[in-house]
């Protein structure tokens, strides 16, 4: 009975033993929470002092730890930071892009930053992050993450259609379509006039007048004069010969 006293209080000892280590173990190996924070710098707008940007940030893995705050608005010319809570060593990656506006006069920022968060223990059992950043499409590493928006000219606008319409008086109305930069559609209509020189300052008019064409010709009368004219001169010419025979029988 003794005897299994004894076993049952070393086996007790021994387990108690075996958790008192694993719990030391454990407390051992807890690490400190601590703030990770990843820097944005947003820049100026030109022509626009009060410009604000509105940067996103999302998650790329299930095991990445969610931000405290995944948006940020940020004025021009000002800085913000996502802060995110690490409380064990490991690799993160997120995405940190700009959320465009309604703002048609605005071109927003469309780049998208690949951020990894590098997390490891240091030598005095403190947690360390490196932030790496990238942007997508595009070589080389950023040493920052910066966004620019920038206010569109005037070329850069949408191109609208003008259409000019010029009148001729008695003629076709011509149309011509240009193109123009300008927002707003203008009609522009241009009269030519055209002057005429009238009846009383030609001096061909009255001759054009007198000349008689096609139908209105008279053919007939002009046969009937020109026939008259040749009966009449063959009568003079038997008048003048009859006249003649007439003297040469006197005469002998």
């Amino acid at each position: 009975m003794k005897i299994a006293q004894r076993v049952s209080s070393a086996i007790a000892v021994c387990l108690l033993s075996i958790i008192l280590f694993f719990v030391g173990s454990f407390k051992a190996f807890a690490y400190t929470t601590i703030g990770a924070e990843i820097p944005v710098n947003c820049l100026g707008v030109s022509d626009d002092n009060t410009h604000i940007y509105t940067i996103k940030i999302e998650s790329e893995n299930d095991n990445s730890p969610a931000p405290n705050s995944d948006t940020l608005e940020i004025s021009e010319n000002g800085t913000g930071c996502f802060e995110i809570n690490i409380s064990e060593p490991g690799t993160y990656n997120y995405k940190i892009y700009e959320i465009a506006g309604d703002n048609t006069n605005i071109e927003y920022d469309s780049n998208i930053y690949h951020v990894t968060l590098f997390v490891e223990n240091s030598t005095e059992d403190e947690l360390i992050y490196t932030v790496i950043a990238t942007i997508v499409g595009k070589d080389g590493k950023p040493e920052k993450i910066d966004f620019e928006d920038a206010v569109l000219s005037d070329n850069d606008s949408q191109t609208t259609t003008t259409i000019i319409t010029t009148t001729v008086p008695d003629t076709t109305t011509v149309t011509e379509t240009t193109a123009d930069s300008t927002p707003q559609t203008t009609a522009v209509t241009t009269t030519v006039t055209t002057t005429s020189i009238s009846d009383t300052d030609n001096p061909f008019t009255g001759f054009i007048d007198s000349v008689l064409t096609g139908d209105s010709f008279p053919a007939h009368a002009v046969r009937m004069v020109m026939l008259s004219s040749i009966m009449i001169a063959i009568s003079t010419f038997l008048f003048k010969r009859d006249n003649n025979e007439e003297e040469d029988k006197n005469e002998k």
